[in-house]
């Protein structure tokens, strides 16, 4: 099994982009529901915060949907209400395609939108990795 892709990408032709940002293995990937997920690898000697409702205590969009599988991998999505992607290169969601079909901008739907491209999901991703990184350095 590859390490550097999250186990739920092995057998999938949905991985847009994996890099690397502050030692972190990072990856972004077209979702099988909506939008695109991120994922960071977590180092095997890091130990993840937890909360009291056993979830990883990490901030990122919408929390921590996805792991840690056996690689170490823990993701997010971008499948929640009010998420919207407007990038060329990621199939509308059903959000998207409302607006579209309403004349709706997204912006104007509702104040709560938000509103994705791969460039900010790349950052959310960055963001993700650098709590990981400090985690690593304690």
């Amino acid at each position: 099994m590859a390490e550097n892709i999250p186990d739920c990408l092995q057998d999938s032709d949905r991985l847009i982009r994996a890099w690397t940002h502050e030692g972190i293995d990072c990856a972004m990937a077209q979702s099988p529901m909506l939008g695109v997920n991120g994922y960071v690898k977590v180092p095997p000697e890091v130990i993840l915060p937890y909360d009291e409702y056993h979830d990883v205590a990490l901030n990122a969009h919408g929390g921590i949907t996805y792991g840690p599988d056996s690689a170490g991998w823990i993701g997010f999505d971008t499948g929640h209400a009010f998420d919207a992607w407007l990038d060329p290169d990621v199939p509308e969601d059903r959000m998207t395609k409302l607006n579209r079909k309403y004349g709706i901008p997204p912006d104007e739907l509702s104040e709560y939108t938000k509103v994705w491209t791969l460039e900010k999901m790349e950052e959310e991703v960055n963001r993700l990795a650098v709590q990981v990184h400090t985690l690593h350095g304690r």
